[in-house]
């Protein structure tokens, strides 16, 4: 599913593994790319997209229906992690993210 997000619809790394299923829209045929899970000092976080800018991009059909496929098979499983920076001060926020490990964490992008 990474590969397929990555390719069809242009998703860095970090994009496809911060994807939720609220940031699809079906109806419209586009995904908002809202958040990366990024990895500093051995820690993972949740971080804006490149640029501290969120966009929207075109979903073509045939990404469309592995999404659907990939959900009816692996359920969306919700992730808390720090907010931007780690560190003691950082909020934490959940989300739940389509892509996780067989241990229900955040994917990072260096495995």
């Amino acid at each position: 599913m990474a590969v397929v997000l990555g390719l069809g619809c242009g998703l860095r790394q970090g994009e496809v593994f911060g994807l939720s299923p609220k940031d699809i829209d079906h109806a419209r045929g586009v995904l908002h790319v809202r958040r990366q899970v990024h990895a500093a000092y051995g820690k993972l976080y949740f971080a804006l997209p490149k640029r501290a800018k969120a966009r929207t991009v075109d979903m073509p059909s045939s990404v469309a229906e592995e999404l659907k496929r990939h959900v009816g098979m692996f359920s969306p499983v919700e992730v808390e992690l720090l907010w931007e920076k780690p560190g003691p001060d950082s909020p934490r926020r959940k989300f739940s993210l389509l892509l996780t490990t067989r241990f229900g964490n955040a994917v990072a992008v260096n495995t």
